[in-house]
Formats: structure tokens, C-alpha cells, sequence
């Protein structure tokens, strides 16, 4: 009978555990990405939506009928992007979203409800329809950075 050299008995047990670590850490962070990468999409679409519908609003004469669903869907935009704040300042950072991402949110909330809105004598003001975009053109290029 052959004894079996204990280091190849360890070399055996250690390789399959190593092996299951590491696969199990390389799953996680595949997940923590895929999760960020996906809070990330979603925001620069609901950003995009947003900016769709602020263009639409200023650039447009007033109609009682269209600007009513516009500024109900405006106000829900802004609603849906607010609640993501969390997620986006931890998958963000703490000094990303305060100095750079929530500034700017908080300017195109002022840029998109302020002034006239849902007010009928609302005139066009393509100024303001610019100025949404900018901010939303800003908040998504922040997005794509963190990628």
C-alpha cells in the first residue's frame, strides 16, 4: 500500500475551495455591476423622458388640454427621478451626487416648474426649453462617467 503525500492531499481539498471563493466573489461583483449598471440606465432614460417632455412643454403655445397631461406628466418625472436619489448616492458616492449630480437636479426642477408653469397665460419660452436640456444633457454625461 502507497502512502499519499500530504501536501497533494491539501493541494486537492485547498484547489476546489479556492476555485469556489473566488467564483462565488467574481458572481457578487458581477451582480453589484449589473444592478449599478441597470439604476444607471434607468435614470438616463427617465432623464431623457423628462427632457422630452420639458421640451415639448416650453417650446409650445399654451392648450388647457395638452399642457394639463404635459404638467402632470412633468411633475411625475420630476417625482420619479427624486426617489431614486437614494440608490444613485450610494451607487454614485456621497461627494459625486451631493456636489455635481443633485445641484444640477435640483436647478432643472427649478428650470422645468418655475416661471409660468401651469399657468394659463404660459407664453413659449424656448430659453427655458434649452435650459432643461442642458441640465438633463449634464445629469446624463454624469451617469455615463460612473459606468
Amino acid at each position: 500500500m502507497s502512502e499519499t503525500n500530504p501536501i497533494i492531499l491539501y493541494i486537492q481539498i485547498l484547489v476546489p475551495c479556492v476555485t469556489f471563493i473566488l467564483g462565488t466573489i467574481m458572481t457578487k461583483n458581477r451582480i453589484v455591476y449589473s444592478e449599478k449598471s441597470q439604476l444607471l440606465k434607468d435614470t438616463a432614460m427617465k432623464i431623457d423622458r423628462l427632457q422630452a417632455l420639458t421640451t415639448e412643454y416650453w417650446v409650445n403655445d399654451y392648450n388647457y388640454a395638452r399642457a394639463s397631461i404635459l404638467e402632470a406628466s412633468i411633475r411625475g418625472a420630476i417625482f420619479d427621478l427624486s426617489i431614486l436619489g437614494e440608490a444613485l448616492k450610494k451607487n454614485l458616492g456621497k461627494t459625486i451626487y451631493k456636489s455635481d449630480y443633485y445641484p444640477i437636479f435640483l436647478k432643472l426642477i427649478t428650470s422645468a416648474s418655475g416661471g409660468t408653469f401651469e399657468t394659463s397665460d404660459r407664453e413659449p419660452c424656448k430659453e427655458r426649453a434649452i435650459e432643461c436640456i442642458q441640465y438633463c444633457c449634464q445629469m446624463a454625461s454624469l451617469l455615463r462617467q460612473q459606468r
